[in-house]
């Protein structure tokens, strides 16, 4: 092979080596900064917007509203497809005089509902609530997004708020 035409190949392979190592370095950034905001989310739940819905939980509970908190952390299938997304998440389960055996009554995803999602892609609180009770009226649906700076215990107390009075 002429040298000429052997440097050619030379450069265009090199030049596609810088390619594949800035593209790695890309998805190297884009994957700590996921794992950065993720732990963020997952720290502001722990240190106050759980502490908040469980405080308002007790509150509830007190009168007639039974409540269930639960955190979850995302989960990759065996498919390589997300089962599940990090999240926080206060179930509510109105006790009303039509309920023979209230001891039995334990509020889950078919109950009202308030969630936060957190989006590692776009850096956001994708905001979820489902007012839809037993009677099957109500909505359910994205009501937007929030940054994890508007995550406060004022807002949560303010948005849960507005589930109760919805489902009332």
């Amino acid at each position: 092979m002429r040298k000429e035409i052997e440097d050619q190949f030379d450069a265009a392979l090199s030049a596609h080596e810088r390619k594949l190592a800035q593209r790695r370095e890309a998805q190297s950034a884009m994957e700590r900064k996921e794992r950065e905001f993720l732990q963020a989310f997952d720290d502001r739940c722990v240190s106050s917007l759980k502490p908040t819905l469980e405080q308002i939980g007790q509150y509830l509970a007190a009168r007639g509203i039974r409540t269930r908190i639960e955190q979850t952390q995302e989960r990759i299938g065996q498919s390589g497809r997300k089962e599940q997304d990090t999240a926080l998440v206060i179930y509510l389960a109105v006790i009303g005089e039509g309920h023979s055996n209230q001891s039995n009554v334990y509020p889950s995803e078919r109950h009202p509902h308030f969630r936060l999602i957190c989006d590692k892609t776009q850096q956001r609180v994708v905001i979820f609530q489902s007012t839809i009770g037993a009677d099957g009226v109500g909505q359910s649906g994205e009501i937007g997004t929030v940054g994890l700076e508007e995550l406060t215990p004022e807002f949560m107390e303010e948005k849960l708020l507005h589930v109760v009075k919805q489902i009332l």
